[in-house]
């Protein structure tokens, strides 16, 4: 599996390791709605774990979506609900100078 796979894979995993946290279901109740095997979920769970215990960095997607006022505008929201908003759209350096800000 590519290293783009691997990684896509992984946050689509730790995406529904969150969800499960987040559910207040039990593990079995929750990897047998979302029909996940048992060993995959707990693979997954531990993986998680680690990852968050190590303080790795995880990879957000940044998506840049129209809103109501028109294309120029744009939004970036990092987890715990940071938001950085532009009136204008901003040149691509400084959104990876923000992001990689952020994700340190």
């Amino acid at each position: 599996m590519s290293q783009t796979k691997s990684s896509a894979r992984t946050q689509r995993m730790h995406a529904l390791i969150s969800k499960y946290l987040s559910s207040g279901l039990t593990q079995k109740r929750f990897y047998e709605q979302e029909g996940i095997p048992r060993s995959t979920f707990l693979y997954w769970l531990n993986h998680y774990q680690k990852h968050k215990k190590t303080g790795n960095p995880t990879f957000i997607p940044l998506s840049l979506n129209e809103d109501t006022r028109g294309p120029s505008g744009c939004s970036i929201i990092f987890p715990g609900n940071i938001t950085i908003r532009f009136d204008r759209q901003p040149q691509v350096e400084l959104l990876l100078k923000l992001i990689n800000t952020m994700g340190a």
